[in-house]
């Protein structure tokens, strides 16, 4: 029993160090791949959970190194549609995602801009290229991952809008799209090293740099620079070269030169003249046979670049040696060859084709009394003066012609961006007039003029309440106008807005109502329920298009509550006799004598031609509300202002003044309407 309890006693010792060593085992296993991974986390960032408005945007800014391996976007939204719904919502009203390298995305302003209709995913950044705009209709969930092969270091922006077009920019009025709501994950990778490239960082790059001793001045107005080097690889196999723009140059070449074979078992050297270097040049990222900007045979024909983009150029370059390997019983055969290459720039304050063009500097000026680092740019010469933010052209164009052509003279303006910029703009003031955006200003502000037909209407019935209504409805439908448009601001925007739509509904439901003949008591009360509706609609969202259709429902249903009251009132009057609930035939004669009693006194009361001239107009407000877009917006929203004040005029004169008969009862007991006067609500 001792001996087995000095057994167990000495295991333990044993157990607690073979599961140290199992520790330290395991603990050096995972340093061991962490090292030999090439890649780390740069930068990893959620953006909250955020809403966008009608014609609202947000942008989330992604920094990427010349480092980095991979990028990857996650975004959730509340936005649900699918592929038969996208299209048919106009681009003035879908949300949309848009990327851009550089600086924000603009798709409104933009000519290059490209609208993708289809789903957003990792194959959509294909043809994505320099300031290009890509779109993409917002998903309820987006996951991209893009790597350096796809997309170039540098500054990259996303753009997410709630509706896109020269809508967004102007008039504030069409807004009649829902908000939706989105949050974000994005995340960047990079590589370790800096001569690595490619998607898991495992391309080597090969830089290609100049020396001053390989430089030299070929002409009088070109500097040119040359480097040589001998590289060899086999059949099939890629090297990478990197090459660096650092300046504004006219023409990059690349050749290559003294191609020749090579064994790497006899070490001898052949002649390639039939060997193909297929090469595939890209800027700013990794070039591949689907992702390229030029390609060709760089042994057969140099690649020349006019005017080259600064930054980096990514030279992939592949033999094909299938020849000379289906000729040879040696399949190690290898090309070597030099690359040389040449970047031509024009002298200080030249430019363009043979040098021949002006070219400014354009240099930081502060502006005076103003918010600090607030600037501005003027050209580095003593032909504009330095006092103003503004310049002329005429002094710094060119008089050499581009080409020999008289009219095709260039001059170029240099301006350099710092990093981090958040944008600017650059205006160029033409001799241009005022007319057109005066004669909309005054076509939105002086259609209200048309309320002034209701207003006199309700003036002349003593109908003062109406006419306070109508008077006030379209002036300030002129106020909010005059203030959309840019010309003036009584009040704020919103405060004209809710005043605008709220009288507007208020005068709409207020013509159905006119046209009952029940007490004012009655009246007041659904003036007031009313009020309080229109009020909400018009604080929560004034523009939206089923507002419309809501406020006709409230005005025809005040209309047959109206009527609803007034025959109740009349209703409890009436009479009725054992024989009309026993006399089934008697009963339904009597019946058919209200009815018939009912149609003609409706017939009496209304002067039926103004009511079709009330519902031809109301039915060209409508239309003239459902063709309102950016272009013609102008023309057809004045032309609602003039239709539906002309329906509540049209209304208002359809209703006949009648005697005032509330007790009079016709001959036979039979219903009808009341007759009221309509002048003694003024006495």
């Amino acid at each position: 029993m001792a001996d087995n309890s000095i057994l167990c006693s000495s295991c333990y010792p044993i157990l607690s160090l073979f599961f140290l060593f199992s520790c330290l085992f395991s603990r050096s296993l995972s340093i061991n791949d962490q090292g030999l991974s090439n890649t780390f986390t740069i930068s990893s960032f959620r953006y909250p959970k955020s809403e966008v408005k009608p014609y609202d945007l947000r942008y989330i800014r992604v920094d990427l190194p010349p480092w980095f391996s991979s990028l990857s976007i996650e975004v959730e939204s509340d936005v649900e549609l699918d592929a038969k719904s996208i299209s048919k919502v106009p681009k003035s009203t879908l949300p949309m995602i848009c990327f851009r390298d550089g600086s924000p995305p603009l798709p409104d302003v933009l000519n290059s801009s490209i609208v993708e209709l289809g789903p957003l995913s990792n194959a959509s950044f294909e043809g994505l290229k320099g300031q290009n705009v890509q779109c993409y209709p917002m998903q309820k969930n987006i996951l991209v991952e893009l790597t350096n092969e796809q997309i170039s270091p540098g500054v990259w922006y996303l753009g997410l809008f709630n509706g896109i077009g020269p809508t967004r920019s102007q008039s504030k009025m069409i807004v009649r799209s829902p908000d939706y709501s989105f949050s974000a994950n994005v995340s960047v990778e990079g590589c370790t090293t800096s001569t690595m490239w490619g998607q898991y960082c495992n391309q080597t790059i090969n830089s290609l740099s100049c020396f001053l001793s390989d430089s030299y001045n070929s002409t009088e107005n070109m500097v040119s620079c040359k480097n040589f080097q001998t590289f060899c690889h086999g059949e099939g196999e890629v090297k990478v070269y990197l090459l660096e723009i650092l300046g504004v140059a006219e023409q990059l070449t690349i050749m290559a030169l003294n191609a020749s074979l090579s064994t790497t078992v006899s070490n001898n050297t052949l002649k390639a003249s039939g060997t193909n270097l297929t090469y595939y040049v890209r800027h700013g990222a990794m070039p591949s046979m689907a992702l390229h900007d030029y390609s060709g045979d760089i042994h057969k024909a140099p690649l020349v670049i006019h005017s080259p983009k600064v930054g980096r150029w990514f030279i992939a370059v592949v033999p094909d040696l299938s020849k000379e390997v289906s000729g040879s019983q040696n399949s190690s055969i290898q090309v070597c060859y030099s690359i040389t290459w040449q970047v031509d720039q024009c002298p200080l304050g030249k430019a363009g084709l043979n040098c021949t063009s002006e070219r400014y500097v354009l240099q930081t000026v502060l502006r005076r009394d103003s918010s600090p680092f607030e600037s501005y740019y003027l050209p580095v010469s003593g032909k504009v003066s330095p006092d103003s933010a503004n310049f002329p052209l005429e002094p710094l164009s060119s008089n050499a012609t581009n080409g020999g052509e008289s009219d095709n003279s260039w001059t170029y303006f240099l301006l350099s961006i710092p990093r981090g910029a958040a944008g600017g703009n650059i205006h160029v003031r033409l001799l241009k007039t005022d007319i057109g955006h005066i004669q909309q200003s005054i076509a939105l502000i002086a259609s209200n003029a048309a309320a002034v037909l209701p207003a006199y209407w309700a003036l002349r019935q003593k109908a003062f309440a109406e006419w306070v209504l109508f008077t006030s409805s379209g002036i300030s439908s002129g106020l909010y106008h005059a203030c959309d448009v840019g010309t003036w601001c009584a009040l704020s925007f919103s405060v004209l807005q809710f005043m605008d739509f709220w009288l507007s509904f208020m005068a709409v439901v207020s013509t159905f109502v006119y046209l009952t003949t029940i007490g004012e008591a009655y009246k007041r009360t659904i003036q007031i329920v009313v009020a309080i509706l229109t009020a909400l609609m018009a604080i929560t969202k004034a523009t939206r298009s089923s507002n419309i259709i809501i406020v006709m429902s409230i005005g025809a249903l005040g209309l047959l509550i109206g009527w609803l009251i007034e025959f109740s009132t009349h209703f409890r009057s009436f009479s009725f006799s054992s024989e009309f609930c026993l006399n089934v035939p008697a009963r339904w004669q009597t019946i058919r004598g209200w009815f018939n009693n009912l149609l003609k006194t409706l017939w009496r009361r209304f002067r039926w031609g103004f009511v079709l001239a009330g519902f031809t107009a109301l039915a060209m407000a409508a239309i003239s509300w459902k063709l309102e877009s950016s272009e013609s917006y102008w023309i057809w929203h004045s032309l609602w202002h003039v239709t539906i004040y002309s329906s509540s005029f049209f209304f208002l004169c359809s209703k006949v003044d009648t005697v005032n008969s509330e007790n009079q009862r016709s001959p036979d007991g039979n219903y009808a309407l009341t007759r009221q006067d309509s002048f003694a609500r003024g006495e």
